[in-house]
């Protein structure tokens, strides 16, 4: 579908960041909604559990302490994340009434998101250990790779905006569905996978 566009340029910056993660689907989904659907429904999922963990390498010094450094979020920073598993919930609810949902966009958020002290807290209590958290720059993440830059691009508009930037089309997936969506500890235990621990 992205060829068929006749240009995609981005909708939002943040000073001279770019982040396409975000910015390219907000074109895409300008794009659907101008192609006279009967109906259509842009369900928008959050930061996955397991995407978050690849990020949580919890270290032991050599006194025998805890820490988690992770990229440019502090302690009471929202995350915004979820399991992959509870992405179809909302999908009876859409086939049900597409009218309903017709050009809106059905975003995971306030049933998902939390400070990134309590994902911490989580595995902390997954673990049996306590844990202190450290917030990795964000240059000194940049300069790591493209990549790294992206991901911590991608951090700093979670701290600019949110997960999902205001807009009129957005129902919040609470409104949509009556069932609650799996906790980060509930995911932790049943995967039982608390975080990647390293010797310092």
């Amino acid at each position: 579908m992205l060829q068929d566009i006749p240009e995609l340029t981005l909708s939002r910056q943040i000073g001279a960041q770019d982040v396409p993660w975000f910015t390219d689907k907000a074109e895409v989904w300008k794009f659907v909604k101008g192609l006279q659907f009967e109906a259509c429904t842009s369900v928008e999922l959050a930061f996955y559990f397991r995407d978050f963990m690849e990020q949580a390498t919890v270290t032991k010094t050599e006194a025998g302490q805890y820490s988690m450094t992770f990229p440019v979020l502090a302690a009471s920073d929202n995350l915004t994340a979820m399991n992959p598993e509870d992405a179809g919930f909302p999908i009876s609810a859409i086939l049900a009434a597409p009218q309903k949902y017709n050009q809106k966009r059905i975003a995971f958020g306030s049933a998902s998101t939390q400070p990134l002290s309590a994902y911490v807290d989580a595995i902390a209590k997954k673990a049996g250990v306590k844990i202190a958290l450290d917030t990795l720059k964000y240059d000194a993440v940049a300069e790591e790779g493209p990549l790294k830059k992206q991901f911590a691009d991608m951090l700093t508009y979670f701290r600019t905006f949110g997960f999902y930037a205001s807009e009129d089309d957005t129902i919040d997936i609470q409104d949509v569905v009556d069932r609650p969506l799996t906790t980060y500890a509930e995911w932790l235990d049943k995967t039982g996978t608390p975080a990647q621990f390293s010797e310092a």
